[in-house]
């Protein structure tokens, strides 16, 4: 019962109950016209937040469909806000969904140094650090390439079999060689 109570006051204060109370079309046309123009002057007015609140719909996912807020809309994409945008204002998108746009222009060497922990074995498991840990995850870089860009990767050689058969007996000829030079002396 109070739901439907609100969203009637939703629907029903910004029509304005002045147009269910007035008679004659010139009045109603007059009262039209004055309250579009303090509308649009009012939503010029209204913060980022008051201004998301009113353009979105009642689960935060689009912009809402009733004409009254037509100008709440336009003022909104005026100032260049999405609705992700106005979602991000009212804190209604998940942590892991917000990107901090300074993250994304970080070079993956930058990027990497605030994402791995002091020694650079791990992912740092600060608090503080932990969107730098989700950005290098996000682009699909692994503690190994973070390690290789920071240069804390030590390229290792490939082990060849020919070369360590090879050392083996040019060292068993040398303990050979000096083994009999021993017995000679």
């Amino acid at each position: 019962m109070i739901v439907i109570f609100v969203l009637s006051l939703l629907v029903l204060v910004p029509i304005g109950l002045q147009h269910f109370f007035t008679d004659g079309v010139s009045k109603n046309s007059q009262t039209n016209s004055q309250t579009s123009k303090e509308i649009v002057s009012n939503v010029a007015q209204l913060s980022n937040i008051d201004l998301c609140r009113a353009a979105l719909n009642a689960p935060a996912t689009d912009w809402v469909l009733h004409e009254y807020y037509r100008q709440h809309i336009a003022e909104a994409k005026r100032r260049g806000l999405s609705i992700e945008d106005c979602q991000r204002n009212l804190g209604m998108l998940p942590k892991s969904q917000e990107i901090q746009p300074a993250l994304i222009q970080l070079t993956n060497n930058d990027l990497c140094r605030g994402a791995l922990d002091g020694p650079g074995e791990k992912w740092d498991s600060g608090s503080t650090y932990q969107q730098y840990v989700a950005e290098a995850k996000r682009r699909n870089l692994s503690i190994q390439d973070c390690q290789r860009t920071l240069g804390l990767l030590r390229k290792r050689k490939k082990f060849s079999h020919k070369k360590a058969h090879g050392t083996r007996l040019r060292f068993q000829h040398q303990i050979i060689a000096w083994r009999s030079s021993a017995r000679k002396i």
